[in-house]
């Protein structure tokens, strides 16, 4: 079992390390640009879907 003292340094050692910040931080904006990517391609998609169902409503009437 460790001692308060042992306990309070590590917690200042443990509290004054910023090693693990940046990997930390270059995590965070990779998950939000992938997140901004996805929802823009979603969009994009939606779009392109749209625009074919029109014109392959457009063929179908064009044909009747």
């Amino acid at each position: 079992m460790m001692k308060r003292w042992d306990l309070n340094r590590t917690g200042k050692r443990f509290f004054k390390e910023e090693s693990g910040a940046t990997a930390m931080e270059y995590g965070l904006i990779i998950a939000l640009l992938a997140l901004a990517i996805i929802t823009a391609v979603s969009n994009i998609g939606d779009g392109i879907n749209g625009g074919l169902e029109k014109a392959n409503k457009g063929l179908k009437d064009a044909n009747s």
